[in-house]
């Protein structure tokens, strides 16, 4: 149980097990990347992130944003901002917090693997921002 919350998001990613999934796919947020690898390298697949963003899409663009920058209440979830609140913190409690409270009306009616593409997608974002993946190398 540990290694779950090992690494924080500058470091850590979303992977999916070779069998179980999404319920294996929890227990594997928070896992570091091997030494010299980028954050989020192989540990989230493009199909996953790009299902995260047909979901994010759907259900969580309208409040903050399709650009991730957020708008009113809905905090930003890319960005330095972000990046202050949740870099230390692990991917696993990204996927927790978001599975706890969004969408407001509707908390944890996504589903596990909802979630998990969600924050693969997010992880994504922030992994290939200019200004954002010179801050992950950085801390690397």
């Amino acid at each position: 149980m540990r290694g779950i919350l090992r690494g924080g998001i500058l470091r850590g990613g979303v992977r999916r097990a070779a069998s179980g999934g999404a319920a294996a796919a929890v227990l594997a947020l928070g896992a570091a990347p091997a030494a010299g690898q980028q954050a989020g390298e192989g540990l989230y697949t493009a199909a996953q992130a790009e299902a995260g963003r047909a979901v994010y899409e759907r259900e969580c663009a309208v409040c903050h944003q399709s650009n991730l920058q957020g708008s009113f209440e809905a905090p930003q979830l890319a960005g330095e901002s972000f990046l202050r609140f949740w870099g230390a913190l692990t991917p696993r409690d990204l996927f927790e917090r978001t599975r706890a409270s969004m969408p407001p009306d509707r908390r944890g009616a996504l589903g596990d693997q909802a979630y998990l593409d969600v924050v693969a997608y997010l992880l994504q974002a922030i992994s290939s921002s200019p200004t954002l993946s010179r801050s992950i190398s950085s801390s690397g």
